[in-house]
């Protein structure tokens, strides 16, 4: 992530430039959430909706990105369990509207926008994707797992979630727009963290990061009347495959 400060005034110019000249970094695979559907790297892979991955909480980044001509010019991101507080919007610049890009409808679209993220993997300790979000529905589905998430870790501190990747909607408040369709993740059970904090550290070349034997989490207390269960979960404990 391009920073970890957790004061906005506290961003050092050496975080600034790294954000300046390379400002979008993620894991694995994008995850991109479009019209209903789950996109997954450069080809759009489709994800079908209720497929089951493990939500790795502590990659919950938030924060700003700019956005130029179709890319990311500039960062400042920051993870949501060390604390981050992102700069406030008006300490970012680019504030004349006059000089913003203009979206297809003619309205001029903020080069910087509020941005989500979170790393999946799916429960065989297979590959792994990054989903990022700038919208209202999927912040909003971000912030709702956080919700669920914190509950889990109240019962037991290294647990995640596992999610099901579903689709939902809401009317337009223009009705002619109809229906919006916005990312939902349900958690449905909660695995041992350690495996999936080891196989990213694998993933992201991190000389630590070996493999931890599957550890069975205590039976004894439902969280939020979710079953726990071991993390070394098989393809039939799952509804679908991760089309990699």
């Amino acid at each position: 992530m391009s920073s970890t400060n957790t004061s906005p005034s506290a961003i050092s110019p050496f975080a600034a430039y790294a954000n300046a000249r390379s400002p979008r970094k993620f894991d694995g695979q994008l995850l991109k959430f479009t019209k209903g559907e789950y996109l997954v790297g450069p080809d759009n892979v489709v994800l079908p909706v209720g497929t089951k991955v493990v939500a790795a909480m502590d990659t919950v980044a938030i924060g700003w990105e700019r956005w130029w001509e179709g890319r990311v010019t500039a960062s400042h991101m920051g993870l949501l369990v060390e604390g981050f507080i992102p700069p406030e919007r008006r300490e970012l610049g680019d504030h004349d509207s006059s000089c913003w890009e203009v979206d297809s409808d003619g309205s001029a679209r903020d080069p910087w926008q509020f941005t989500n993220s979170v790393v999946f993997l799916p429960p065989e300790l297979g590959d792994v994707f990054t989903f990022t979000t700038t919208s209202t529905g999927g912040i909003n589905a971000v912030a709702d797992l956080c919700k669920a998430h914190d509950r889990g870790i109240r019962r037991q501190p290294r647990c995640y979630p596992v999610v099901s990747l579903e689709s939902d909607s809401y009317q337009h408040k223009i009705k002619a727009r109809g229906r919006i369709k916005i990312p939902r993740f349900r958690p449905v059970r909660y695995v041992d963290a350690r495996p999936f904090d080891s196989a990213l550290a694998v993933a992201r070349g991190e000389p630590d990061g070996l493999l931890a034997q599957p550890t069975a989490l205590p039976t004894a207390a439902p969280i939020a009347k979710l079953e726990l269960v071991k993390s070394g979960l098989t393809k039939a404990e799952i509804d679908d495959d991760v089309p990699f």
